[in-house]
């Protein structure tokens, strides 16, 4: 998971946009895989999977909050 960020600080000051875009696109799969793993571990009754699942959940999140910070700086 450390790669992600690595690759978020490298394209970041690089300032390369397509790069940007692309792990955007990435996590926000990785978001929505995670989602549906939390809800199976849930409905299965795996407590300890879903807190795991809702660990990487917030890693993934604090990366959509890089990404949009840096995509969509304030004016």
């Amino acid at each position: 998971m450390w790669e992600v960020r690595e690759s978020l600080d490298d394209a970041a000051n690089t300032g390369d946009l397509a790069a940007l875009l692309l792990l955007q696109t990435t996590n926000n799969a990785n978001l929505k895989n995670i989602s549906d793993e939390v809800a199976a571990s849930f409905d299965s009754g795996d407590y300890t999977a879903a807190k795991e699942c809702l660990a990487r959940m917030k890693y993934f999140i604090n990366i959509e909050e890089s990404l949009k910070d840096r995509l969509d700086p304030p004016p």
